[in-house]
């Protein structure tokens, strides 16, 4: 567990998305404690498997609330982008997969879309 990411969820709690009442954590050497206001022994896999957590250098110098933070230079959009859209269809377009070492499928069909 990170101290900081649930530290995060306290200071911004538009970023709690599945509602912990966490009210702050604290570390001691490879130890961390998770305070909350109220018993969460019977919610372990929200506490413990759905919080992302998230490295303390990259989002420990971030001014403002992360969860409005857009990111202008990310590091991968996946295999694919949004290509031409539109109401029930659309085409994704080649990405940069082979930035992650994946294989390189130039498109991919969505539901209701057509391929090419």
């Amino acid at each position: 567990m990170s101290r900081s990411t649930y530290n995060m969820l306290v200071k911004y709690p538009d970023t709690n998305t599945n509602g912990i009442p966490v009210t702050g954590a604290t570390a001691s050497g490879n130890d961390v404690t998770v305070s909350f206001s109220a018993s969460e022994y019977t919610n372990l896999q929200y506490v413990a498997g759905s919080v992302y957590i998230v490295p303390q250098a990259v989002w420990g110098v971030l001014s403002g609330d992360p969860a409005t933070f857009t990111d202008i230079n990310p590091i991968g959009s996946g295999p694919y982008e949004a290509g031409h859209l539109q109401r029930n269809r659309g085409r994704h377009a080649q990405g940069q997969p082979e930035l992650l070492g994946w294989p390189v499928e130039r498109r991919r069909r969505t539901p209701g879309g057509e391929r090419g």
